[in-house]
This record gives structure tokens, C-alpha cells and sequence, in this order.
């Protein structure tokens, strides 16, 4: 009997990364007016809490799985050079995600905090 492969029809199509400026992003439809003040609160390796650089990241989808978690993180690395961010979902009123990232502009550390 002939094993029968994966179906392909159900396999997710890929994530989509896409970044944008902060205005972009404010005036994005479907985003939710409470993202909107999201934003860098402090730098976790120096205390900085006031100068940062704010990328921001549109994702077509949130990732689904660990597979797609490690396939994000590294088109996130290779391509764009960030190395910590977080992924929001519920950002939108659809299915898109988004990614924050700040770095400290006093030590250059990419681990910062966010909050509302």
C-alpha cells in the first residue's frame, strides 16, 4: 500500500513581514486605537527611559507554531537585524500581527521594555 503524503492544501501559507513607520502604523486601518499609544518605557540593560529607535513590523499572520516562531526569528535576524522584539497579537481587528522593537540609542541594547 502506497503511503500517502501531507496534504498540501492544509499547509498555512507563510508569514509576511513588512516594516513600516510609526505613522504608517497609527494610521493603519483595523488597528486598535489602544495600540496606538504602545510604545518604549525603559531599557532593561541601562535604565534609559527616554531615547530610543522604534522599528515597527507588520506580520500577514501571528505565528501558529514553535517551527513558525524559530522561521520568524531568523528572517527577523538575517533580514532585518533584530534581535528582541515582541509579537502582539489583537493589535488589529483581523488576523495581522505586530512587531515592536526599540534599541537604546545611550548603550545600543535592543532589550527594552514596552507598555501603554
Amino acid at each position: 500500500m502506497a503511503r500517502r503524503g501531507r496534504n498540501r492544501g492544509n499547509r498555512a501559507k507563510p508569514i509576511e513581514v513588512k516594516e513600516i513607520s510609526l505613522q504608517e502604523l497609527t494610521a493603519s486601518e483595523g488597528i486598535e486605537d489602544s495600540w496606538k499609544a504602545y510604545g518604549p518605557i525603559g531599557c532593561v540593560k541601562c535604565g534609559n527611559k527616554e531615547e530610543y529607535e522604534e522599528r515597527y513590523f507588520i506580520l500577514s499572520r501571528c505565528p501558529r507554531s514553535r517551527h513558525e516562531e524559530k522561521l520568524l526569528d531568523e528572517t527577523m535576524k538575517k533580514q532585518y537585524g533584530v534581535n528582541e522584539y515582541d509579537i502582539i497579537s489583537g493589535a488589529f481587528t483581523d488576523q495581522r500581527g505586530l512587531i515592536n522593537m526599540a534599541e537604546c540609542r545611550k548603550c545600543r541594547s535592543q532589550d527594552v521594555f514596552f507598555d501603554f
